[in-house]
């Protein structure tokens, strides 16, 4: 399937590279009046049965069988939409069990992609907060973060109309295997499976001589045991890029300490991304220096 800035999405033949259907979106869209005006900026497809037409004031998602029709319109400016995915499986047949989408106000509703017009929670960020400027779901304990402006992370239960915030982390409350806090900001964030060696470049040292927290203190029970998570590839840990180049995990289930830290940039880290199926990680500074990088095992 493909998707075009004209409002039209394709299904193809591969084997004969033929156009075998075209739904033009555009045209029976409810909210088509006003997007004379407002041109369409991008369209996404979910899956094979969903798909995201975002304009520059409002977003309309939609199912596609025989005629692609729309279940929900926003028409409020969006920042991002994603995917929520409770098991391996589902992530595997790309089959979330929610979409989220976040909106200019910093609030963010999770819909049920195959109950139309069915809303699963909103989340409100707390008062205080100026930007939500990251927001994904984590399976591995079925959360949804938040990283703020001010480089707070947020942690959302979402199985209420309302989403419940039940952690608010700031980055000095991350502590090292020594009990001191962290000096740098945090400024980007994102899940992660590949564990990291214990090490902590600021200590200089193996941190296998720490013991790591009982299971019954973490703050969170993962949904499955460690093992089956981390060879299904789901998100285990979060890795963070601070202000000052620095890279740290920490687990998602535990997040007052730290569980690696390393040197990788000079300035503040952008953005960060594991590739999961490689266990390679990307990250961006400020300067755009990409770094390609990862951990390999140690051999006698």
């Amino acid at each position: 399937m493909s998707a075009s800035l004209d409002g039209k999405l394709r299904i193809w033949c591969i084997e004969k590279m033929i156009e075998l259907y075209c739904f033009d979106i555009s045209v029976d869209s409810p909210v088509q009046n006003s997007a004379m005006a407002d041109s369409i900026m991008n369209v996404k497809l979910i899956n094979h049965k969903i798909y995201a037409m975002i304009f520059k004031s409002f977003i309309e998602i939609g199912l596609i069988s025989h005629l692609a029709s729309s279940y929900y319109i926003s028409k409020q400016p969006i920042r991002c939409l994603g995917k929520c995915f409770k098991t391996n499986q589902q992530r595997e047949s790309n089959n979330p069990y929610a979409l989220f989408i976040s909106f200019d106000d910093d609030s963010i509703v999770l819909l049920n992609p195959l109950e139309p017009d069915v809303i699963i929670s909103t989340i409100y960020p707390p008062p205080t907060s100026n930007q939500v400027v990251k927001v994904f779901y984590c399976t591995s304990i079925q959360r949804m973060f938040l990283l703020l402006k001010t480089g707070s992370i947020c942690v959302y239960h979402v199985e209420k109309e309302t989403g419940t915030l039940e952690q608010l982390k700031e980055s000095k409350s991350l502590k090292d295997y020594e009990g001191k806090p962290m000096t740098q900001g945090v400024t980007c964030l994102d899940t992660c499976n590949t564990r990291p060696p214990q090490y902590d470049c600021e200590i200089f040292s193996d941190l296998h001589k720490y013991r790591e927290p009982e299971p019954g203190k973490a703050d969170y029970e993962f949904v499955g045991t460690l093992e089956e998570l981390e060879n299904d590839l789901l998100d285990t840990f979060l890795v963070i890029g601070l202000s000052k180049g620095t890279i740290i995990f920490v687990r998602v289930n535990n997040l007052d300490h730290i569980y690696a830290r390393f040197s990788i940039h000079r300035q503040a880290i952008s953005q960060i991304h594991e590739v999961k199926e490689h266990k390679i990680f990307l990250s961006i500074c400020e300067e755009l220096h990409l770094m390609i990088w990862g951990f390999t095992e140690k051999r006698e």
